[in-house]
């Protein structure tokens, strides 16, 4: 089932823009250019804490927290205490 997901063809496989109502494919670059971008202006307005950042227990790779030191070096962020989704896994085991 995953591999079929992963190969669909209704899989994206480019980034894309939405530009006056349309989407249009963009560049690698251009993309991460515009989120670095919004993030700075985010962070010079509002301060470091208004983004949130929201993380699940699920994976436990190597690259679990690399999330967690991205927003450590941004300069801090909010933070969620335990688990969004945790309570409702429980409850629907019961």
């Amino acid at each position: 089932m995953l591999k079929e997901r992963v190969n669909a063809k209704e899989c994206l496989l480019y980034p894309l823009k939405k530009v006056n109502g349309q989407f249009i494919c963009v560049s690698w670059k251009e993309t991460f250019d515009d989120i670095a971008r919004n993030e700075r202006e985010l962070k010079k307005r509002f301060g470091p804490t208004a983004v949130l950042r929201n993380h699940d227990y699920a994976n436990n790779g190597l690259l679990k927290n690399l999330d967690r030191r991205f927003f450590n070096c941004y300069g801090g962020v909010m933070e969620l205490v335990g688990s969004l989704c945790w309570g409702a896994g429980i409850e629907a085991q019961t």
